[in-house]
């Protein structure tokens, strides 16, 4: 019988350890690094989700300039987003099979993604909705400080690729995420 106890006690401790969220801090300050921002950016999203006809979670995004193959310069330019979807290897379906679609989409800021997210943790716990709001307003610091950030959508069938991004120093950084849209 202790044998079993023993297995029990293990797999509670297990289960109550796996289900902890990250503890929420505020934004990184402007002079942090681009290691620290990747690393807030992956704790403060660590429990999030972008619901569609698949839960995804949302994840942190991190290219950096060697990756990029461009030339050395204070601050590193977004890409177009035919360029982006080459960067991240995804290629987009081809625009006359969605009439009603664009396949591939830059739009040029972060509040679309946010406004999406928010709306669909507005049934959930208020720890979801706070995390959505530190995040929103880290990329509207970001933007304020004359920082470049996009809001990709590259649409692959019925799937589509999703990332907001910012292009911070010699990096691009961000969040991505996925959406089953048939």
């Amino acid at each position: 019988m202790e044998y079993f106890q023993a297995l029990g006690a293990a797999k509670e401790a297990a289960t109550d350890t796996a289900q902890q969220p990250t503890q929420l801090s505020g934004p990184p300050p402007s002079a942090a690094t681009v290691n620290d921002i990747v690393e807030w950016l992956g704790k403060t999203s660590d429990t999030l989700f972008y619901y569609s006809e698949s839960d995804e979670p949302v994840r942190t995004f991190h290219m950096a300039r060697d990756v990029l193959a461009t030339p050395q310069t204070e601050q590193l330019p977004l890409p177009p987003a035919e360029a982006f979807a080459q960067l991240v290897d995804v290629t987009p379906a081809p625009l006359s099979s969605y009439d009603d679609d664009t396949s591939l989409a830059a739009k040029g800021g972060y509040q679309d993604f946010f406004r999406e997210l928010s709306d669909q943790h507005k049934t959930l716990g208020q720890e979801a909705r706070q995390r959505i709001k530190l995040l929103e307003e880290f990329f509207r610091a970001e933007v304020e400080r004359d920082t470049p950030a996009a809001y990709y959508r590259i649409r692959n069938g019925a799937e589509v690729g999703i990332w907001i991004v910012l292009a911070r120093g010699s990096s691009l950084v961000g969040l991505q995420t996925k959406a089953i849209e048939t």
